[in-house]
């Protein structure tokens, strides 16, 4: 107090009071100024770390979101390409699918299984019910490879399981996390999530096709994941079960069980099960920033979510450092402007008035509308303004080098201002994680271009082999004409096996150079050549050094080697039918031999449908020889039928007259009738009224039962009987006792034919001369008598 006296006591004392007075006020003024500052630095830095977080937690979802998508996209490319042999026969389609998945899952060690699903009435025409689904699975065990099928819901669809409602959604599918384990035991089960895709014919549902996927795999990857200091990356289901988590005993188990408070205050199952971005801060014990970005894979409906937490404490520290420099720089830049207003006072008030200007613009973030300081007074305001301007340069120089970056521009170079630019230093390790990510990502865009190249392949070759598929010749044009064009080759040709069933033999069927036609004729044999050795080994043969006198490519300009040769054996079910021969100036890339050996399978499939096809046809045309051969027969036939059936009618005109001959001599005669075996079938009332017999007794006794033969038992009746059956009339005489008196029969046995001369019957037709019998007896008698008087 005392100093501050003397210095009113001094001259000048009026303008030493104002002054003071000055000081005073522009110091209360400037410690609000700074205050506020030090506030919206603070609420700024705050905002800045909520964004870098929800960055952070949306970048890191999209990496995974990438990853998953790979994944499906390969689930939807096997669906699609399925799809594409639904016209094959049920065997050779199921043998492509179990083809395709087991490429799939041998190339692809991530897979744990590669699956398809399909309703049972797609593969056994017998079942024509609503249900009913066959899964067919290659999945891995013990790092093998096993092929399993199954049939599920035999007896309806299960309608809460996952199955039926993506049957009847129709949409895409990522199954919330489950534990399964292959080889049955629970101590290898696997924490995992299923891929599916829904295979439609004409918008039907006819089955899935999909991979399950081991989920160990992110949460080795998140968890090595640490973008902020103390931070925690989370993996969330749709169904809000972690996916990842630090601990590992918590995989499986759902959000709440966790984080049960935070679950029931923001409600975040709902806003995990319907995709929604979310941050908010939350205190509980310990303060904490969380963000949730959501993650759709395919076009699934049911999106996953990442949670980040970040603590406050730590986001807000390097904040709160820049606020506390902020502070330092503003105190001892007051401690200068009120030394050199004390020291110089009206002449330095502009300059830091000016400067004041430029620090509020910088405190603003304003580094465009900012005029370069000029002061040259050769003391500390000059250093001061010199220090400003070159903070100024370099704040400008770094926001230039921020918005390159922010415009793509990775390769935009940044001096540091010294060894220790924090900031600067942040926006290099930024600019070096940004290129990382660009390389990552072209390589990423690289690997899907390649996938979609095979995928439209598949496709457009799916759709090639299904036209043409009745004639050999314009399909292997066809095919080498497309292939050739679709991998860049410069010459191709296709060999078919033949139908020499004494030799082996492999014919040249297609021929392309240039996409012009070739009618070449070449035959090779297993052994002959490369393509010999292709179809004796059953492998695929690449050669970059080709020899001089292979093959020569010819044009207009004149003729040259290739540089390359791609020859494929086109086998089905380990049976060779043919091989594909490529040339080309430029070397092939590896995808480009997997394609070629991918649709090889399906060329090989094709052919063989062609080659019964076309066998069928010859058949069909041998069948028509015949038929056109067997109708000339018919004809003769029918002319010979009239003919028969003239003398059918002729005979039974015949059979009428004597069956109408017979009814006439049934008045005067014996007539029985009697079957092949001798049994009666219709005795007259002349032969009832003779032996005194009943008629319905009778009928079906045999001919024994009339008592008109004493030899039944003889060889006699039984040659008798055998002569009747072979044709042949027999007559006899009988001579029966009846009612005490001796009667003579004479009887005459006739075989009866049908209208084809098949005897049917035996007719008996008998005579009773018993009277006339008597009478030669009586003159018999006589005549002895008088040949006896004569003597006498």
């Amino acid at each position: 107090m005392s100093r501050l006296r003397d210095f009113f006591k001094l001259g000048g004392s009026l303008r030493r009071k104002m002054l003071f007075s000055f000081f005073l006020t522009f110091l209360l003024i400037l410690g609000a100024v700074l205050s506020y500052l030090t506030i919206k630095s603070e609420q700024l830095a705050l905002n800045n770390a909520h964004e870098l977080t929800q960055s952070y937690a949306n970048g890191y979802a999209k990496n995974i979101q990438n990853r998953l998508n790979i994944d499906m996209g390969m689930a939807r490319a096997l669906g699609h390409a399925l799809h594409g042999f639904t016209d094959l026969p049920v065997k050779q389609r199921m043998s492509v699918d179990s083809n395709m998945m087991y490429n799939i899952a041998s190339r692809n060690d991530e897979f744990l299984a590669v699956w398809t699903i399909w309703e049972r009435r797609t593969f056994d025409t017998s079942w024509t019910l609503p249900y009913g689904r066959g899964r067919f699975t290659i999945y891995r065990e013990n790092d093998q490879l096993k092929y399993r099928e199954e049939l599920l819901d035999l007896e309806g669809d299960d309608l809460d399981g996952a199955y039926y409602k993506m049957k009847v959604s129709k949409e895409e599918t990522i199954l919330n996390p489950y534990s399964f384990t292959y080889s049955g035991n629970e101590e290898d089960a696997i924490l995992e999530t299923s891929l599916c895709v829904p295979i439609l014919e004409n918008d039907e549902f006819i089955g899935l096709a999909g991979m399950d996927i081991s989920l160990e795999n992110y949460q080795k990857i998140v968890n090595q994941i640490e973008p902020i200091e103390g931070s925690q990356l989370f993996l969330l289901a749709n169904n809000n079960t972690f996916v990842t988590h630090p601990d590992d005993n918590m995989l499986g188990e759902y959000f709440n069980e966790d984080f049960p408070t935070l679950a029931d205050t923001f409600n975040i199952q709902q806003h995990v099960r319907e995709g929604d971005f979310l941050s908010f801060e939350f205190e509980n014990g310990k303060s904490h920033y969380y963000a949730f970005a959501p993650i759709y894979i395919g076009e699934s409906t049911t999106p996953w979510s990442l949670m980040l937490q970040v603590p406050l404490d730590t986001i807000m520290q390097e904040a709160r450092r820049s606020v506390y420099i902020s502070l330092v720089v503003g105190l001892i830049g007051l401690l200068l402007m009120m030394l050199i207003v004390w020291l110089i006072s009206r002449s330095v008030t502009r300059p830091i008035k000016f400067t004041t200007k430029v620090l509020r613009k910088l405190a603003r973030g304003n580094l465009d509308d900012i005029t370069t300081l000029n002061v040259t007074s050769n003391d500390e305001l000059q250093d001061m303004s010199d220090s400003l301007n070159t903070l100024m340069s370099g704040l400008q120089h770094t926001a230039e080098f921020a918005r390159s970056i922010g415009k793509g521009k990775l390769d935009t170079e940044y001096k540091l201002l010294s060894d220790n630019d924090t900031l600067g230093q942040a926006l290099l390790d930024m600019q070096e994680s940004l290129k990382n990510a660009r390389i990552e990502q072209k390589k990423r865009n690289e690997e899907e271009e390649k996938q979609n190249w095979i995928t439209e392949g598949l496709a457009k070759f799916g759709d090639i082999l299904r036209k043409n598929n009745d004639n050999l010749k314009q399909l292997s044009f066809n095919i080498m004409r497309n292939l050739v064009d679709y991998i860049g080759a410069s010459q191709g040709c296709v060999y078919v096996r033949t139908d020499n069933e004494e030799e082996e033999t492999y014919e040249l069927a297609s021929a392309i150079a240039f996409d012009r036609r070739k009618l070449l004729k070449d035959v090779v044999k297993p052994g002959d050549g490369l393509i010999g050795r292709v179809v004796h080994e059953k492998l695929t043969i690449y050669m970059t050094d080709v020899p001089d006198d292979y093959v020569y490519i010819t044009s207009g300009l004149g003729e040259a080697n290739p540089k390359s040769i791609l020859i494929v054996p086109l086998i089905l079910n380990d049976e060779v039918y043919g091989a594909l021969e490529l040339i080309s100036f430029k070397n092939f890339e590896k995808y480009h031999i997997h394609f070629v050996e991918q649709i090889a399978e399906s060329i090989a499939s094709t052919i063989s449908s062609v080659k019964v096809t076309e066998r069928t046809n010859r058949l069909l045309k041998e069948s028509q020889h015949q038929r056109e051969e067997l109708s000339s027969q018919e004809e003769e036939m029918r002319q010979n039928l009239e003919e028969l059936k003239a003398t059918q009618e002729e005979a039974a005109r015949r059979e009428t007259e004597m069956n109408a001959l017979i009814e006439a001599l049934g008045s005067s005669v014996l007539i029985t009738e009697f079957d092949m075996e001798g049994k009666i079938l219709n005795i007259n009332q002349k032969c009832i009224d003779l032996l005194g017999i009943q008629p319905e007794k009778m009928r079906g006794k045999h001919h024994k039962s009339l008592s008109l033969d004493n030899t039944t038992t003889s060889s006699a009746y039984k040659k008798f009987w055998s002569d009747l059956n072979r044709g042949k009339t027999k007559k006899r005489i009988s001579e029966v006792t009846i009612a005490g008196k001796t009667k003579y029969i004479e009887e005459t046995y006739i075989p009866v034919t049908d209208a084809e001369g098949n005897i049917h019957k035996i007719v008996g037709i008998g005579y009773d001369f018993t009277k006339i019998k008597e009478k030669d007896n009586e003159i018999d008698r006589l005549k002895k008598q008088i040949e006896n008087n004569k003597d006498a």
